[in-house]
């Protein structure tokens, strides 16, 4: 009995010590439960792997790329939310991670860009707006690069368009982040494997130019936390170079902004979505 009111209260003090993220993780567990809209998953083979993906809800596409090492469980602050703004989104596991498998091809931004372009095709979706976290933002400016016809309105939150960009590019304290150590303890296999081709793409990628980024056309909202682990005047280059962008900085915040500060990124992204 004291070994389980121990633990009750560790579980409690953790939970409140780990704040808004905790909560914002039991709420969406709660919607999770009690959510009766449309809702299905599915997934798309290319090169070798199996790219997974879910869908909720209807009305005008949101794409959701989650970050490196992680997986579209991340988004847990946003779904509720952003569903209840009437849109559909599109939540993709990047290969090797969450439900997809790693595949044989490399580790780079165009492949992860063109498995987005595979899991649109597959749902008949000519073009969607897009929220990419770190990797994800950094897959999203591949895709605006590439593929300008299938992007309307990019967001883009703790991205770089290069590995110069990185504070640390072994992301050393988000590797010690509460969340990512959660998932990877139930990741289990293929962990080495997929962690090593993730550092490998972090030190040599993306690599864009501020020349390449005045080629990107789509309205974008380029948001960085103040204590981020890209750095600030790197991120403030990119949004000169990209000719139709807006800047927002979340105080106090660093790199797991979408989940320690849902509520600010939430509103400030809604808020560019809804300008016409």
């Amino acid at each position: 009995m004291f070994l389980v009111t121990l633990l009750t209260l560790a579980l409690l003090v953790t939970a409140i010590w780990l704040r808004p993220a905790s909560t914002n993780f039991v709420r969406y567990l709660c919607w999770l439960t009690s959510y009766r809209g449309s809702r299905f998953h599915g997934s798309v083979k290319r090169s070798g792997a199996k790219i997974g993906y879910r869908v909720y809800g209807e009305g005008e596409p949101i794409v959701f790329l989650h970050g490196g090492l992680s997986s579209s469980i991340d988004w847990f602050s946003q779904v509720p939310f952003f569903l209840a703004q009437g849109r559909q989104l599109i939540l993709v596991d990047t290969r090797g991670h969450g439900v997809s498998t790693i595949g044989r091809a490399n580790f780079t931004y165009q492949n992860f860009a063109e498995d987005v372009i595979a899991v649109l095709d597959q749902l008949n979706i000519s073009r969607s707006d897009f929220i990419g976290w770190s990797d994800g933002g950094n897959t999203s400016l591949r895709l605006a690069e590439l593929y300008p016809a299938r992007v309307d309105r990019i967001i883009l939150l703790s991205a770089n368009y290069s590995p110069a960009g990185l504070i640390d590019p072994n992301f050393s304290n988000f590797n010690k982040s509460w969340w990512n150590t959660f998932w990877w303890k139930i990741r289990g296999s293929g962990r080495t494997e997929l962690i090593n081709k993730v550092k490998s793409l972090w030190q040599n990628h993306p690599k864009l130019t501020p020349s390449d980024l005045t080629k990107i056309n789509s309205p974008t909202l380029v948001i960085v936390g103040e204590d981020d682990e890209v750095a600030l005047h790197h991120t403030r280059k990119m949004v000169a170079a990209l000719p139709d962008s807006a800047f927002h900085v979340i105080r106090d915040a660093g790199h797991m902004a979408l989940m320690t500060h849902a509520a600010e990124f939430n509103q400030v992204t809604l808020s560019f979505l809804n300008k016409p």
